[in-house]
């Protein structure tokens, strides 16, 4: 046997652990909400139709998951190979605990980019402890259908921000949107970029790291307020 093949056991072994032991947490009584849950091992892409309300737990998908118009998805310790896609959508929670255990504590890893544009949000959704994607994260001309609703990456009402930060390999981006966005204590290698949003965005937690902060999240990024105090 190759150390190819052993190297593939070995991966395949330590993700079965993650998600064998994220059964005992809180995700499966939050499955219970959703009409539609997939689980394990997908060999192409998920599509999440029209107002289908799903659930994506304990699985890898190989290819990417696509949101259409109206869909919720919730996803908890969960692998995406490609993107993470919402069209249109009515709900989209990624790693948000739920409120039975104290939180998921388990990471969603999107090896793509995860984009959300023309959402109109019913409730809180978001992106929430310890998730990692490895491109970008864009939030672009989405709204809400009342005060509640909003969307997170990271916030101290949602998320544990402080033990479980998100992880982003590229930058995050929120353009043209009309309702809360919460940005907090995230790691962030790329820049933070805000422009046209109301209200701007907000940081309900610890501050962001990031390359660089830009528009209207000039102001959450750990480096500049260390800056403006400097210049006190």
């Amino acid at each position: 046997m190759g150390n190819g093949r052993w190297s593939g056991l070995l991966l395949f072994a330590l993700a079965w652990l993650v998600v064998s032991d994220a059964r005992a947490g809180g995700e499966l009584l939050e499955c219970r909400k959703y009409p539609k849950v997939i689980e394990g091992r997908i060999e192409g892409n998920v599509t999440v139709g029209p107002g289908e309300r799903v659930c994506l737990i304990n699985a890898e998908v190989l290819g990417s998951v696509h949101m259409e118009k109206g869909a919720v998805l919730n996803v908890a310790a969960a692998q995406i190979r490609g993107d993470l896609i919402a069209s249109e959508p009515a709900g989209l929670r990624v790693n948000i605990p739920s409120g039975t255990g104290g939180g998921y504590q388990h990471r969603v890893h999107i090896d793509g980019n995860l984009i959300v544009w023309n959402a109109r949000f019913a409730k809180a959704s978001g992106v929430c402890d310890a998730s990692y994607v490895r491109g970008v994260i864009a939030v672009i001309g989405s709204g809400a259908e009342n005060e509640k609703a909003m969307f997170a990456i990271g916030d101290r009402r949602l998320c544990q921000v402080g033990d479980f930060p998100n992880i982003v390999d590229g930058g995050v981006i929120a353009v043209g949107n009309r309702m809360r966005i919460s940005m907090a204590g995230n790691r962030i290698k790329g820049a933070l970029t805000c422009l046209a949003n109301e209200p701007a965005p907000e940081q309900n937690g610890p501050c962001n790291s990031a390359s660089r902060g830009e528009g209207q999240c000039a102001g959450l990024v750990c480096a500049a307020k260390e800056r403006r105090k400097g210049r006190k």
